[in-house]
């Protein structure tokens, strides 16, 4: 239960405290934080050869299409068909941590940490002919993707910059279980930050 503190020693670090490590230490020893609790998301992924995994991670699960063809996917939420067919680069299911990192370039809006969503985000997907985008998804959602095309249109799961290879089939949602705390310190303004990110400097 011990949180995380991140230290931004970069430029944006949406999900990092800013100062020197001085004023770091500072703060640490007067211990006035705020905690942000972000659980985790859950894959169960099945492999080329059939064997079933389960994996947790922070950000992101992140299917990319392998080679020079687009993916074919179809994506069931909750147990509802809501894409025969999806076409494109990759689909990616980021949690409100992640969606101010990797998926806010693919186009998804980025959200704070701790919002009850997880965000589905297309890299270059289109849906009957139209572009689709993104879409923001309740807590409780779980989502599946079952890869369409074979081994001409293979697809590779990333999770959080891992590769965990090839799969045929992936089921993601926020785990019951595994979560993270993040600890901001009153000098550090989340929402001005996320504004930031809307809207420009």
């Amino acid at each position: 239960r011990l949180p995380f503190v991140g230290q931004n020693a970069g430029t944006v670090g949406y999900l990092l405290n800013g100062g020197s490590l001085e004023e770091l230490e500072q703060r640490l020893r007067r211990g006035t934080y705020r905690l942000y609790r972000q659980p985790f998301l859950e894959a169960v992924y099945v492999d080329l050869q059939g064997w079933a995994h389960a994996k947790h991670t922070f950000n992101e699960a992140f299917l990319r299409a392998k080679g020079d063809q687009a993916a074919w996917m179809q994506v069931t939420i909750d147990g509802q068909k809501r894409f025969d067919r999806l076409v494109g680069d990759g689909l990616m299911v980021s949690t409100p941590a992640g969606s101010t990192g990797w998926a806010y370039p693919l186009g998804a809006m980025p959200v704070m940490i701790g919002t009850p969503q997880i965000i589905l985000t297309g890299d270059a997907t289109t849906y009957n002919g139209r572009r689709w985008v993104s879409a923001p998804l309740p807590a409780q959602a779980t989502i599946e993707v079952e890869i369409l095309g074979g081994q001409k249109r293979p697809m590779r799961l990333v999770l959080s910059g891992r590769c965990m290879g090839e799969v045929t089939h992936a089921t993601i949602r926020l785990s019951r279980a595994h979560a993270a705390e993040l600890a901001f310190f009153p000098q550090t303004d989340l929402a001005q930050k996320l504004m930031q990110l809307h809207f420009g400097n």
